[in-house]
C-alpha cells in the first residue's frame, strides 16, 4: 500500500467514525423527544449513548490504532448502514431542524414505525453498541 493509499484509508476511516457519530446523534436526539413511550425507547437511548461514547473514544488520540483495525472498521461500516436506515425513517417525524426540544408523542412515533421495526431498531442498536464496545475493549487490550 502506498503512502497515498494509507492517507486515504486513514481519512476514510476518520470520516466513517464521524458519520457513525452523526447517525447515532440523529437517532438519539429524535428518540429522546418521545414521551410516554415504552421501555424499549429508553433502551434505544442507552444504546445510542454507548455507541456515542465508544465512537468518541475511537476518535480520541489514544484510540487511533484501534480505530484502524479492520475488525473495528467493519463494525463501524455496519453501524453506518443501520444508523442511516433508522435516521432516514426518523426524518418522517418531520421534526424541524433544531427543533428537537419539541415533544414527539408515542402515538405519532407508532404511526411511522410498527412494533417489529421498533424492536428491530432496539435490538440492532444494542447489538452494535455492545459489539463496538467489546471490539474496542479487546483491541485496546
Amino acid at each position: 500500500m502506498s503512502g497515498i493509499d494509507v492517507l486515504g484509508a486513514i481519512s476514510a476511516g476518520a470520516s466513517l467514525f464521524q458519520i457513525a457519530l452523526q447517525g447515532t446523534k440523529c437517532v438519539y436526539e429524535t428518540v429522546k423527544t418521545i414521551k410516554d413511550g415504552p421501555d424499549m425507547i429508553t433502551d434505544i437511548e442507552r444504546s445510542c449513548e454507548l455507541l456515542s461514547t465508544t465512537l468518541a473514544a475511537l476518535q480520541a488520540p489514544d484510540g487511533g490504532a484501534v480505530a484502524k483495525a479492520p475488525e473495528m472498521v467493519a463494525v463501524v461500516q455496519e453501524a453506518n448502514v443501520k444508523l442511516s436506515k433508522f435516521a432516514d425513517k426518523l426524518k418522517g417525524l418531520e421534526v424541524p431542524e433544531g427543533g428537537f426540544k419539541s415533544i414527539v408523542s408515542w402515538n405519532r412515533f407508532k404511526i411511522l414505525f410498527n412494533e417489529r421495526e421498533i424492536e428491530s431498531m432496539q435490538n440492532e442498536l444494542a447489538r452494535l453498541a455492545v459489539l463496538l464496545n467489546l471490539q474496542f475493549t479487546v483491541l485496546r487490550g
